[in-house]
């Protein structure tokens, strides 16, 4: 502690003590014998749990996608006695080699049925990494490539075409030369996460889009260099106080955006920012209580952000996989899933409220009616799919059908030119061809529009109401 320090210190008890006797008058000021100096190492406790806390719930927030996917990361790409699947090695492609059905989406959660999905972690704290595409001949195909922050750029149909292509994945701050015909994609945090998505018109197609998937490939800029990965922690309760540990770790590493210089400031006065090591064992009683709350705090409201556009009609987000400083907003779809794409990639309107504001039952019987013309405004497809709200997996149902829309064979159009779905549990009078079997319970709906045009994306298109078929 310098002079300076020392001089301030103790002016603000002196006259801490003067207010506790009631100020100089009357009694002799502060020399009377009923002064008391203040509990200082108390006051100073309380600051630093207090700090600990509010500070400590915001950096929760702000923390939570990157350590819950470095979580995530650490159980899909390393073995741990027998405790989770091991997808693929750090820096090597998994395919799922399956279209999402019931009892056979992995570990997705409401996955979708239109397409096959595969996935990369990579870790580019060795340097750049080479990511090579197949010519997919016009089918469509994205590669979401998101940081540990959910920021998602898009590689694919929509942004680099189906071509043959190389693209130089980046890490934070790289200044080499980008080698001629590939693409860079710089990124913000030396971990991304990369989840494609191939079209897959069904299981009779299935070969031919693994063949593609199987294309990808992952390889170093630099051949003399590995691409051994780091280690990384297997995912854990996130609810804990060694939150913090990782979330420094993570800033100190992957350094943040310009404009959240004070904010880092803010984290580094508790001692989890980037400019501080955090060592949980070494920190003060006080700083351990605050952070302990803050978890708890934390927690509460990003699984609280998830329901507060709970409402009833179609639910749109359009922010997706772009979060600017919406912190609460990014961790609530983390929590919920990995990442997400972009809207101008995939527009995901959500129902869980039929038009009379009640919750979708398979008690119930719905339609969805598109007047002629106002199918869902696409460049590639779209489609409908229902999910059970209890575990969030696709629905068993005797024709197989997980979703419908504009690859569905055998709709029926009505003489108007209109097209009336039909959402219920048993076969509808009308038949099969329009009908997207439900579960008996409650259930919700996912729309994907792939490829949205304009007039979905700026809310000039609106999707139909689910209506409550009469005699329910």
């Amino acid at each position: 502690m310098n002079a300076n320090t020392l001089r301030r210190l103790v002016a603000i008890f002196v006259a801490a003590a003067a207010m506790g006797m009631g100020g100089m008058s009357g009694m002799g000021g502060i020399g009377s014998a009923h002064a008391q100096m203040p509990d200082v190492q108390k006051d100073i406790e309380a600051r630093e749990e207090g700090m600990a806390y509010h500070i400590g719930v915001l950096a929760y927030i702000y923390a939570y996608p990157a350590v819950d996917l470095m979580h995530v990361m650490g159980k899909e790409t390393r073995h741990v006695a027998d405790r989770q699947q091991v997808y693929a090695p750090v820096n090597q492609f998994f395919n799922y080699r399956f279209l999402a059905a019931p009892g056979a989406s992995g570990d997705l959660r409401g996955a979708n049925n239109d397409t096959v999905y595969f996935t990369a972690w990579v870790d580019l704290a060795a340097g750049p990494v080479v990511l090579e595409t197949p010519d997919t001949a016009g089918r469509y195909y994205t590669i979401g490539v998101t940081d540990l922050y959910a920021e998602t750029e898009h590689i694919g149909r929509r942004t680099t075409g189906t071509h043959a292509g190389r693209f130089l994945l980046a890490p934070p701050g790289w200044q080499g030369t980008v080698p001629k015909g590939m693409r860079l994609i710089r990124n913000t945090t030396p971990v991304v996460y990369l989840i494609g998505r191939m079209y897959s018109a069904g299981d009779a197609d299935l070969a031919e889009a693994n063949r593609l998937i199987d294309a990808f490939h992952l390889s170093p800029l630099d051949p003399s260099k590995s691409l051994t990965p780091r280690s990384f922690p297997v995912r854990e309760d996130l609810n804990r106080v060694e939150f913090f540990t990782w979330m420094n770790r993570i800033l100190r590493e992957g350094p943040r955006h310009p404009g959240e210089a004070a904010l880092m400031a803010q984290f580094d006065r508790i001692g989890v920012g980037p400019d501080k090591v955090f060592d949980l064992d070494k920190a003060s009683p006080a700083v351990r209580r605050g952070l302990e709350q803050a978890v708890t705090e934390g927690a509460r409201l990003v699984a609280l952000a998830a329901r507060e556009e709970l409402t009833p009609g179609w639910i749109v987000r359009r922010d997706l996989g772009t979060y600017g400083y919406n912190y609460l907003g990014r961790a609530s779809v983390v929590r919920t899933g990995t990442s997400a794409n972009r809207a101008e990639e995939n527009l995901y309107p959500a129902a869980l409220f039929s038009s009379d504001g009640k919750l979708l039952n398979g008690g119930r019987r719905y339609t969805i009616r598109f007047e002629k013309g106002q199918l869902p405004p696409v460049d590639a497809f779209w489609s409908i799919a229902v999910y059970d709200a209890r575990d969030h997996q696709l629905i068993s149902n005797p024709i197989r059908r997980y979703s419908i829309g504009d690859r569905t064979p055998g709709l029926e159009f009505a003489a108007d030119g209109s097209l009336t779905l039909y959402l219920q549990a048993d076969e509808p009078a009308q038949g099969k061809h329009n009908w997207l079997p439900t579960p008996r319970g409650v259930f919700y709906l996912v729309a994907r529009l792939y490829q949205p045009r304009k007039a979905a994306l700026d809310g000039t298109y609106q999707m139909p109401p689910l209506q409550v078929v009469e005699g329910n």
